[in-house]
């Protein structure tokens, strides 16, 4: 009977030994998960950046190319009267 109640106690270790086991498993696959899922979180965080920083640079770019096309005088009278004294604008109308 001394080896009976031994045999059932060698069972309950064996038995919670793998237990103990597949809640390491399942511990590693929940951890592996949750950093899977933080790095597809910073990855999109990441992409959402780019685009922005990319739509601010085209931003830059557009309100340079329009800066550099304002005329240097200001829209007057006196300003077409000092162009159409140009040599070249009368030659595009002759």
């Amino acid at each position: 009977m001394f080896s009976l109640i031994q045999r059932v106690k060698q069972m309950k270790m064996e038995f919670i030994k793998e237990e103990s086991e597949d809640l390491k498993i399942e511990d590693a696959v929940r951890v592996q998960q949750e950093e899977a899922e933080a790095q597809t979180g910073l990855m999109l965080l990441k992409e959402e950046s780019e685009v922005q920083d990319e739509m601010e640079e085209k931003d830059h770019l557009w309100k340079v190319f329009l800066h550099k096309r304002k005329p240097k005088t200001p829209h007057g009278p006196s300003h077409w009267r000092e162009a159409l004294r140009l040599p070249a604008v009368w030659k595009v109308f002759h």
